[in-house]
């Protein structure tokens, strides 16, 4: 459970330079942007990758660029597809210490990302700290790479601590989730049963889940709980109707029996916030906020905390022309969006997460780590 405490750690303000940036404030809203330079994005073409921090009332804190710096070794550049939607989806950590993303061992501008091979042109996973320490050094050769004519893309990440990675995407003959560790080049396909063409992944509970799109459509569970090897199966979370086509993209738990997941269709066929309730061992589509509720577009990006009331408060990427970053607390079917802020002409939006709240526990520690800085002074 996370908890809004609003207290000054005493011994961890006085160490920041005045108006310096000292790292991602704890319930501030981190965003991914694709900008395309002051040029219009390209399919397939590289854009350069930020990490936006915003306040829940859209004040713009810091931008974080990811690096563009093509290497063989150390940290890799991390740029995405411009106008790939499915790309550069954002997840914090199970344990709340790191922001996890994907992308491309190119330089800025470089075309041809998502009809490359990764031996030559690596998918990289990028791990970011809550002080904005970069880490690009996972750079994958055997994932999402081309196999004739088929468009490729390394899409999201999940981690359970910063050094195992769970990874989605779709290509040729090495598809679907894998698995790989902090500074690897090779990793491990977990399964080879539909769907292989996956879009997201999350962990809750200590359990592996991802999303899938079209005729395979819905969120399904990995194996049990966290796999690190081939043959895992994967299961449809029972009541989730596969075989339609909704457009799924993200999803997030608000409990064990509360799944929301964003659907990037049009408002008029149905796209924008699923909520979806587990009653019974089956879940059951509760509604779907759209145009009723200001919404404008469907939704791709999507992640949840709590207010005070114990309300799940949402906040999701749009799948506008200039997307939006959005957000409602879920009181029931009338609940209504509102637009947090809007991105320039040449960005998108893609991923988004909320700056983890430390528990008290943690609190209390840092609070007696500064006071200890303190008394050695």
């Amino acid at each position: 459970m996370k908890y809004r405490i609003g207290i000054l750690l005493l011994g961890l303000a006085f160490t920041v330079p005045a108006n310096a940036w000292s790292g991602f404030t704890a319930g501030n809203i981190v965003v991914t942007r694709f900008d395309g330079g002051g040029a219009a994005l390209g399919s397939g073409k590289a854009a350069t990758t930020y990490l936006d921090e915003y306040t829940p009332g859209g004040t713009l804190v810091n931008s974080t660029v990811m690096p563009i710096t093509v290497a063989s070794s150390g940290n890799r550049a991390l740029t995405n597809a411009g106008t790939s939607s499915s790309e550069g989806h954002l997840n914090l950590s199970a344990n709340g210490k790191y922001f996890v993303l994907a992308g491309y061992n190119a330089a800025p501008n470089t075309l041809g990302l998502t009809t490359s091979n990764a031996a030559t042109l690596n998918r990289v996973i990028g791990r970011v700290t809550m002080r904005g320490i970069i880490d690009t050094t996972t750079a994958l050769t055997d994932a999402y790479s081309t196999t004739g004519t088929i468009t490729t893309n390394i899409r999201m990440v999940a981690s359970d601590n910063g050094t195992n990675f769970w990874t989605t995407g779709t290509g040729g003959n090495n598809i679907g989730t894998r698995y790989t560790t902090l500074g690897g080049t090779a990793s491990t396909q977990l399964h080879t049963a539909l769907p292989t063409n996956v879009r997201t992944v999350n962990i809750f509970n200590g359990q592996l889940y991802v999303g899938a799109q079209s005729t395979n459509a819905g969120v399904y569970t990995v194996g049990t709980g966290l796999p690190t090897t081939s043959g895992q199966a994967l299961t449809i979370l029972p009541g989730f109707p596969a075989g339609t086509t909704p457009s799924y993209y993200d999803f997030a738990f608000g409990d064990a029996s509360t799944l929301y997941v964003a659907d990037d269709r049009t408002v008029a066929t149905g796209g924008g916030l699923s909520k979806w309730v587990l009653s019974g061992g089956t879940w059951g589509l509760s509604y779907t906020l759209g145009s009723a509720n200001g919404l404008t577009a469907g939704l791709r990006g999507l992640t949840l905390t709590k207010d005070g009331s114990g309300n799940n408060v949402l906040y999701a990427t749009s799948a506008d022309t200039l997307t939006k970053l959005v957000a409602v607390t879920d009181t029931g079917s009338g609940s209504m969006f509102s637009t947090i802020v809007t991105a320039a002409t040449n960005t998108a939006f893609r991923g988004v997460e909320i700056v983890t709240i430390p528990e008290p526990a943690t609190l209390a520690l840092m609070a007696l780590g500064g006071l200890a800085l303190l008394r050695r002074r």
